[in-house]
């Protein structure tokens, strides 16, 4: 495991926090989705109304939308996927009607990592917009 130097202190069962590690560990490994190795993460996360349980498995299928008619061709997010998946990462959403959702999306790491450069102060796009909002980290 690789843990961070500043962890929170928690109150829990060590031998059932190992269970719960070791039913993950096996899950994954019954159901892998990456290969070994090392990657990059980014996460999108957006303040919208949200993806129902009955959406959320067609996400990704081509041809697929919730918009209305002449709004949209549902190609957005299987682009996505297909360009994702082309460079050998994953994506997976989490979502809840009425919190918003984020997309975290895996790319296999080539190279040494690099501080990511300062580009400018951060955007913010009014709440009652539909798009995320950008976030930078300092």
């Amino acid at each position: 495991m690789l843990l961070a130097p500043d962890l929170y202190t928690i109150s829990a069962d060590e031998l059932q926090i190992e269970q719960v590690i070791i039913n993950l560990v096996l899950n994954s490994r019954d159901h892998p989705r990456l290969e070994p190795g090392s990657y990059a993460m980014m996460a999108v996360t957006d303040s919208c109304h949200g993806i129902d349980a009955e959406t959320n498995p067609h996400l990704f299928e081509p041809f697929y939308t919730t918009k209305e008619q002449g709004k949209g061709t549902g190609m957005g997010l299987a682009s996505a996927y297909g360009i994702i998946k082309q460079s050998g990462g994953f994506i997976e959403v989490a979502s809840e009607l009425g919190l918003g959702s984020t997309f975290t999306l895996y790319f296999p790491s080539v190279g040494e990592a690099e501080p990511a450069p300062v580009t400018g102060p951060e955007q913010t796009i009014p709440q009652d917009s539909s798009e995320a909002t950008p976030v930078r980290q300092e």
